[in-house]
């Protein structure tokens, strides 16, 4: 009797505990939180971050180094420290409930809310708002100055031509591009830019304009902000993409397509100008020596200086397929042919048809020998390089003979190449790399994991010798809590010391120091397993 009796409380108790516990709903996951973009400033004295919930907007978090909150703005994006730590700019975005109600009423883009631009100032904890904001940028290694683009004419409207036929501000003729000092709040505009890109290291600035009738033609522009002037790069009616600067500000290379008709084959040019020259020269194009026939430069490419500025890497393609457009739409058979030997999916290939229509393969002009060496292909189509850029050579990898694979396996391997930055030559290190692989910082070596036996390599360049570089350590270099059917991702590399003397690798808590000589023992550099503290951020 008193067992039943037990038994009964047990169990209303229980009941009770499961009434009493919330259940979880979807608006529950909408109003986590999670950290993002987090950032220290360079003088080491503030830290800046964002609160994103699963829906809704975000929170701007502005701390000092000894945890006082400088500011907390809801609707805060984007954030950036200036170099000299002195301001936070960031983006304020429109309430998530406003821009709603303006799409269900349909409202046309360009009636919108715009973004605002707020700067923070840190040392008197003042806030600027500039509104009508369409985007913005900060230097990277110089300070004074924000330069955004303006979705609006400046606000002093004495100048401006109230003209109804006069030249409107718009995508397609530009916005007013506006420099401000920080420091005393004064903006100087250039009117109608279309693209614009700062220097890292100096005061430089590059722009493309439509023109200012009366004013300023058409084209690429050099400017330096200090003494406020601009320096016609290229003066020519046409699609400009992707300036680029080097590191000092010295160089300049953009794309430009000049052809004012409605060819289908749009003939990208790559020019190239530097300080003491007229104007900017056409570097590479179809007919350049170098170039494979029936292969063009392209204009979805990426555009990079090496870092001591003597190379010039971009993207070529091979000419499009272009559809009969001379056919009427009853003559045009629609139909779709499908292949179980074809290396993707049919649906993969659906799904990835405007990424492959816009896959470009890496080449490089040599400025001081005025070269240009096509380095990956449609057989090799891809490289990894050193963080500068500036390594000689550089590793190739190709997925090519095992796409068929993905279909099953759910992951590819890769055939690692050594590619010679000069020539463009191929050597062939390893076949069938089922892992993550990458260039050494120093150039020296390509080192990868191969997830079928848990190890990491190194390939020493110089010699051609592979080494197994993890095999004597124990402890698992795997995820310890992986539980799908698919091999175990490695806690990923963490770097190279200098000149490449040793590789950093990632457990689930530490760091290790592996010698890609494999001449010393690896070394546990951390102790985190002991405290289960996780040393560093896992990437791959």
């Amino acid at each position: 009797m008193k067992s039943s009796i037990l038994l009964s409380a047990c169990l209303f108790i229980f009941l009770f505990s499961l009434q009493a516990q919330k259940q979880i709903e979807h608006q529950d996951f909408d109003s986590w939180k999670r950290i993002r973009n987090e950032q220290i400033s360079n003088n080491g004295k503030y830290v800046v971050y964002h609160l994103a919930p699963g829906k809704g907007d975000q929170i701007l978090k502005i701390s000092s180094h000894e945890g006082k909150e400088l500011l907390s703005y809801t609707r805060g994006e984007s954030s950036r420290f200036t170099f000299d730590s002195k301001y936070v700019i960031f983006t304020i975005k429109p309430g998530l409930e406003v821009v709603n109600e303006f799409r269900r009423k349909k409202t046309k883009p360009e009636d919108m809310p715009k973004d605002s631009l707020a700067i923070f100032n840190l040392q008197t904890e003042q806030l600027t708002k500039i509104g009508n904001v369409k985007s913005w940028k900060v230097p990277e290694k110089w300070n004074g100055y924000v330069v955004y683009q303006s979705a609006s004419l400046p606000s002093d409207t004495s100048t401006v031509n109230t003209d109804k036929k006069a030249k409107k501000i718009n995508q397609e003729n530009g916005f007013p591009l506006l420099i401000h000092n920080l420091s005393t709040g004064v903006s100087d505009s250039i009117e109608f830019v279309t693209d614009y890109q700062l220097a890292r290291e100096n005061d430089k600035l590059i722009y493309t304009t439509s023109g200012v009738p009366g004013k300023l033609g058409e084209g690429v522009y050099f400017s330096d902000i200090s003494d406020k002037t601009s320096i016609p790069l290229l003066r020519a009616k046409g699609v400009f993409k992707s300036l680029t600067f080097d590191n000092k500000g010295d160089q300049v290379a953009f794309l430009c397509d000049l052809d004012t008709t409605k060819a289908l084959v749009r003939d990208f040019q790559l020019r190239y100008w530097s300080l003491g020259m007229d104007s900017a020269q056409l570097k590479v194009n179809t007919s350049t020596s170098g170039m494979q026939d029936h292969w063009m430069v392209s204009e979805h490419g990426i555009l990079r200086f090496s870092d001591n500025a003597t190379m010039l890497f971009f993207g070529t393609t091979p000419f499009p397929v272009l559809q009969d457009t001379s056919r009427l739409s009853e003559e045009i058979i629609n139909v779709e042919v499908w292949h179980y030997k074809d290396k993707r999916l049919y649906t993969q290939q659906n799904v990835e048809l405007k990424k492959d229509k816009m896959k470009n393969y890496q080449a490089v002009f040599h400025i001081l020998s005025n070269k240009m060496v096509q380095l990956a292909d449609e057989e090799v189509s891809q490289i990894k390089t050193t963080f500068n850029w500036d390594a000689m050579l550089v590793m190739g990898f190709s997925d090519l003979r095992y796409q068929r694979e993905f279909s099953w396996e759910g992951w590819s391997k890769d055939d690692l190449y050594l590619i010679d930055i000069q020539t463009g030559s191929k050597k062939l290190i390893k076949e069938g790399v089922q892992g993550f692989s990458n260039l050494s910082s120093g150039g020296n070596y390509i080192n990868w994991f191969d997830q079928t036996d848990s190890t990491y390599y190194a390939y020493h360049i110089a010699s051609g010798k592979i080494n197994n570089l993890s095999s004597a350590i124990k402890t698992s270099l795997v995820e310890e809590l992986h539980d799908s059917p698919i091999l175990p991702y490695p806690y990923g590399f963490a770097g190279n010391t200098k000149n490449d003397e040793a590789i950093l690798i990632y457990d689930r808590y530490d760091i290790w120091s592996l010698d890609p000589q494999n001449q010393k023992a690896p070394i546990r550099l951390t102790q985190g397993r002991e405290s289960t503290f996780r040393s560093g951020r896992p990437y791959y």
